[in-house]
């Protein structure tokens, strides 16, 4: 067989073309500059972080609390990030690009590692990387912590898919392998708690499409203990560190909140698969429509439903939801952290769809989408001289990184948001160049 027909060689081309198409996408971002939404607590305004990787500032962010959140390693990469580039914000940007082509790899490689079929995993890992979804943590340097915590995930679940091939196999160093994934997991955490929910999405792996129930479900339970305290021991300190800053509260009800977890799970679905009017925050209103509620909740079980019906004939769609909603649970507002209704941690959790590895269950082709009647809507912000990732109207994947005054875009997106509590106080915090339109 010629050496360019091996899988091998396919698997290096695909990676290449996943990192370089990914990398191009995103260089809009290289040219911007700093915002004044959350980079000045991160960088602009933290003068530990800008003196770079310093003994003393290395203790502190092990200790300190950025933005209501405990993040040592986002924090050291920032001081990572100063210590080469200073205050150009260009290289920060460049440093998110980068970050986020190689996650585009790593995408590829798991899912080819856990399916084996070559163009799904492909073309999942195109659409997880180019889906304008992705733009705003790309683009916005305080969102560092989403990329690198979707990076240590990827590598975690890479890891265990090897563990677990290992270990049916019988051969060694599989408990190598096993520390790797918790290490991994470990440092995610340490970017950004939104991987606390991993421990049950490797449950989900395990049936689906590792096959591990041979294993036993007691033994499957018993393996992700030492995760599972992980992610405990992260719950406590996030809840404890936001209390202490005051991000906790008891603003809005209990039947309030589980109003707007319904509405975000819808409104994350929609989203993914209409990716238009996106804003950096979504406030909290001051009543949510009965209807809508009980139109979101039937939406939210009737789907529930489907997978568990279908779950022995599509497997992958019973995965592929319940890792949806899985990863949504940290941000669906059930335990109140700010004013927002729907927080914007978009990175891991509209992946779903990725899961789909039978023949017929996934044909979508990034290179044609958006279809050609939809490019005349989507070239709307690619026509302006506009904003970044964190606009409020974050187009096509290759449109989503325009260049006009950011944080101009940034706050227009948050004025035009239905009047809320949070909606209201924004006059006081926005930027003097941005008027309240009548």
């Amino acid at each position: 067989m010629p050496i360019w027909k091996t899988s091998a060689v396919w698997t290096w081309v695909v990676g290449l073309s996943l990192f370089c198409g990914t990398f191009l996408l995103f260089s809009r971002a290289i040219p911007h500059d700093f915002i004044d939404l959350d980079d000045g607590d991160y960088v602009t305004d933290n003068p530990t972080v800008q003196a770079g990787l310093t003994e003393p500032g290395l203790r502190w962010a092990l200790t300190a609390s950025v933005a209501a959140n405990w993040h040592p390693l986002t924090l050291l990469s920032h001081m990572l990030d100063c210590e080469f580039f200073g205050a150009n914000a260009h290289g920060h940007h460049a440093t998110s690009v980068f970050l986020h082509a190689l996650n585009a790899v790593l995408a590829f490689l798991v899912l080819r590692r856990l399916t084996g079929s070559l163009r799904l995993s492909a073309v999942s890992a195109a659409l997880f990387a180019w889906h304008p979804l992705r733009a705003e943590s790309v683009a916005w340097i305080a969102e560092r912590k989403d990329v690198l915590s979707v990076g240590f995930g990827l590598l975690a679940l890479w890891s265990y898919a090897v563990y677990a091939e290992r270990r049916r196999a019988g051969t060694g160093r599989a408990g190598w392998y096993y520390a790797l994934t918790l290490t991994w997991f470990l440092l995610g955490l340490l970017c950004k708690p939104m991987l606390v929910t991993l421990p049950f999405l490797l449950l989900l792996l395990d049936y689906w499409p590792l096959q591990r129930p041979g294993a036993g479900p007691g033994w499957l339970c018993l393996e992700k203990i030492p995760f599972l305290a992980l992610s405990v021991g992260s719950s406590i300190v996030t809840y404890w560190v936001q209390k202490d800053a005051g991000a906790m509260g008891n603003t809005f009800t209990l039947q309030a909140r589980l109003a707007n977890a319904a509405f975000s799970v819808a409104r994350y679905l929609g989203k993914f698969f209409w990716p238009f009017d996106l804003a950096v925050g979504y406030p909290f209103p001051d009543r949510w429509p009965p209807a809508g509620v009980f139109g979101a909740t039937g939406l939210v079980l009737g789907i529930t439903g489907l997978a568990v019906w279908q779950r022995r004939r599509q497997p992958w769609l019973f995965v592929g939801w319940f890792w949806f909603l899985g990863m949504l649970v940290p941000v669906l507002g059930l335990v109140q952290a700010g004013l927002q209704s729907t927080p914007t941690c978009r990175f891991w959790v509209c992946n779903w769809l990725c899961f789909g590895r039978q023949p017929n269950s996934f044909r979508r082709r990034p290179c044609g989408w958006p279809p050609r009647w939809l490019r005349s809507r989507w070239d709307v912000v690619w026509h302006e001289p506009g904003t970044s990732s964190a606009s409020g109207k974050i187009q096509g994947p290759c449109m989503s990184i325009p260049s006009r005054s950011l944080r101009t875009i940034i706050w227009r997106a948050f004025i035009s948001a239905p009047p809320s509590s949070m909606s209201n106080d924004l006059p006081r915090r926005q930027p003097s160049s941005v008027k309240r339109s009548s």
